[in-house]
């Protein structure tokens, strides 16, 4: 019996040791998509900016044609209509 009270001492051990394992990982594991969450959200708003301040440039010095059309006329179609 003393081996069998020995052996139930020795797996709640080892069970106790694996779960203290365990939450280690889960806080190293949400620290890590913590961060991962900070970086894509940085990274999302730098390529934002990229985005707008590429637009407002492009904007700013070509300003729209007058023979460009309109999204419901576009240009190429006007091209197509003349050449036919």
């Amino acid at each position: 019996m003393a081996l069998h009270t020995s052996r139930i001492v020795d797996l709640e051990t080892q069970m106790a040791e694996v779960r203290v394992q365990i939450n280690t990982q889960h806080q190293d594991l949400k620290e890590a998509i913590s961060a991962l969450a900070a970086s894509t959200k940085d990274n999302i708003n730098a390529l934002a900016a990229s985005i707008t301040c590429r637009w407002e440039k492009s904007s700013v010095q070509s300003p729209p044609r007058a023979d460009a059309g309109t999204f419901d006329e576009p240009q190429h179609f006007r091209h197509q209509q003349r050449h036919s």
